[in-house]
């Protein structure tokens, strides 16, 4: 005989009384397939007008009473449910005695169970789905809907309340009105001008502070003195409203921390509001130094600079963040601290601004304080890059040949070429562009390529090992094959050139000009590529103009397109192998460890 199984019941026992505990007026609508949602709830007013507001409901029963604040859910689901716009409501039903209990998935604090599929929510009696948790479904909608439209002139309201102390909810009030005063989308108290605000319940006891918006978003802060309070409840605001998506907001609201000096010792408050100002690097470094961020290398020092650094990194100020750095290194040694890591961090900062011969004097301190740096490849590379850039080749000479017994990769094969070039010592140099070429990384074979040219240019020229350390020579003998068009040589000058100004684009454009007038293919293509890892698409559209006008080669233009587009995706498909002046963005072992 055909029977119905008991959990086919309790699904339509459940869904019945559900929708008995819900207005008469909202409309339940059963999804199917149902993908881990149910149902779906429409919310209309009493008299029957639409609201436009929904919600998603996953129904979970049970008949056993010991498990009816529990229930596992598989983590794709939660997943599914998370990334929806229409929030989910989770329901627990228990069949032995009709209790439901609810709570929704953006009040769920849900790390995912490394190895499992599924994840155990549990429900508290405070959870219990009653007539105030349902009163309270259209206003939790309501403040969910205007956190997403996440307007800029969106109004934030407190409500400070002090359980435990009645008495100081005057003077907390006065104190808090004053101190947000400055920015006018938060407000303190409810007042008939104000539109659609987001309330802010501020719960001060005795012991800590607690922020919540809605059932939505909430945090707690302890706190030791109550001196602290007012900019607890400042920073603290900056974080929550950072939470629920109105970064302009908190961003604002660190600007005027700044200026009015007010700083808390929360330094997680701290790194976060100084966060928030990631696309204006002085302000973000000045709140971190008022919040004195740059005393320890915690994990929210390395959170403040790597924000700070990474957000846009064409717009970083990189003279402000050399003020935190200086302000870490000044702190040091007021305490008779040394850490070679700031050093190191600086180092870094410098060599990115283009101040190579500062860098090296911090790399110099860096080994001083720490001298097991020297036997770490990472230093030595980067040490030996500032260098070469400033033409001590013979220093940088002896730190990449180290690099390549530590390491031996072809990009150090690369660099020890280059400084056996500036030092004229040529066929070691070709010996190593051989290796880089048996590698298989299509970028440094071009490269490679490209420096074997400028070995055989070298030795055709002969071989001026003594001029190739002084760029004023070369450069001129350039000007001079300019001026008097022979072409050959002005062709291999800008092709040796580019070696040691890898950024120059004219010098790239007419390499391609004059090898592509002298019909020398294979050296061609080279350097077009080449030019393009460096220099971009420049080098390329400037002489595809000149081609243009030339009128005689207009056939070669879509094989120079197509080449120009292959060498983008490329350029685009890895990280960036130029320029050797390569930035990290704080010191070890924090750099290390993260990269790991």
């Amino acid at each position: 005989m055909i029977q119905r199984h008991r959990s086919h019941q309790l699904e339509d026992v459940s869904i019945l009384q559900f929708q008995s505990r819900l207005p008469e007026q909202w409309v339940v609508r059963r999804k199917s397939p149902d993908y881990g949602i149910d149902l779906e709830v429409e919310i209309f007013n009493f008299d029957g007008a639409a609201t436009g507001l929904c919600f998603n409901v996953q129904l979970k029963a049970t008949d056993d009473p010991t498990k009816r604040y529990k229930v596992s859910i598989e983590i794709d689901r939660l997943e599914y449910a998370r990334s929806l716009d229409i929030p989910t409501l989770y329901v627990r039903y228990c069949d032995y005695d009709k209790s439901i209990f609810a709570r929704w998935n953006f009040a769920l604090d849900l790390p995912h169970p490394e190895g499992k599929k599924s994840k155990t929510l549990h429900f508290t009696a405070s959870d219990a789905f009653n007539d105030a948790f349902i009163g309270s479904i259209f206003s939790t909608l309501i403040v969910l809907r205007n956190l997403r439209l996440c307007l800029p002139s969106q109004q934030f309201v407190i409500l400070p309340e002090c359980p435990t102390r009645p008495d100081l909810i005057g003077a907390l009030t006065a104190t808090l009105t004053k101190q947000f005063a400055p920015f006018s989308r938060i407000a303190v108290g409810l007042n008939s001008f104000q539109i659609s605000p987001i309330l802010v319940r501020c719960i001060v006891t005795d012991t800590d502070v607690q922020l919540s918006i809605d059932k939505i978003a909430g945090l707690v802060l302890e706190f030791d003195d109550s001196d602290e309070l007012i900019s607890l409840v400042y920073y603290g605001l900056i974080a929550l409203v950072e939470r629920v998506g109105f970064r302009l907001h908190a961003a604002q609201l660190s600007n005027i921390a700044i200026r009015t000096g007010i700083s808390t010792k929360k330094r997680e408050l701290a790194a976060l509001a100084a966060c928030t100002l990631d696309g204006d690097t002085a302000a973000g470094i000045r709140l971190a130094l008022l919040n004195n961020i740059h005393i320890t290398q915690d994990e929210y020092y390395i959170s403040v600079l790597s924000t700070l650094l990474n957000s846009n990194p064409h717009t970083v100020d990189f003279s402000e963040v050399e003020k935190f750095y200086l302000a870490e290194v000044e702190y040091q040694k007021k305490h008779g601290i040394q850490l070679a890591s700031t050093h190191y961090s600086l180092a870094n900062l410098l060599n990115h601004s283009g101040r190579y011969r500062d860098a090296i004097r911090q790399f110099n301190i860096a080994r001083r304080i720490d001298p097991s740096y020297l036997d770490e490849y990472y230093f030595i590379c980067e040490l030996a890059s500032s260098l070469f850039t400033i033409k001590r080749n013979r220093c940088a000479l002896s730190l990449y040949a180290r690099c390549v017994s530590l390491n031996g990769s072809p990009r150090d094969h690369l660099n020890l070429s280059d400084a056996l070039i500036a030092d004229g010592k040529i066929g070691e140099a070709r010996a190593h562009l051989l290796l880089c070429n048996a590698c298989d990384d299509p970028i440094i074979r071009d490269i490679a390529d490209q420096r074997l040219y400028a070995c055989d240019y070298l030795d055709s020229l002969g071989g001026p090992a003594g001029n190739i350390n002084n760029p004023e020579i070369l450069t001129k003998a350039y000007n001079t094959a300019l001026q008097e068009m022979n072409l050959k040589h002005a062709a291999m000058l800008s092709v040796i050139l580019a070696v040691f100004d890898e950024s120059n684009e004219r010098l790239w454009l007419d390499a391609m000009r004059f090898t592509f007038l002298r019909h020398q293919e294979a050296a061609f293509f080279c350097f077009f590529k080449c030019a393009h890892y460096y220099c971009g698409s420049w080098p390329y559209l400037h002489f595809r103009a000149e081609v243009e006008q030339l009128r005689t080669h207009s056939g070669l233009l879509v094989t120079f397109d197509e080449l120009d587009m292959y060498s983008t995706q490329l350029d685009s498909s890895r990280e960036t192998l130029w320029p050797k002046i390569q930035m990290r963005r704080f010191g070890p072992p924090s750099f290390d460890f993260k990269n790991q």
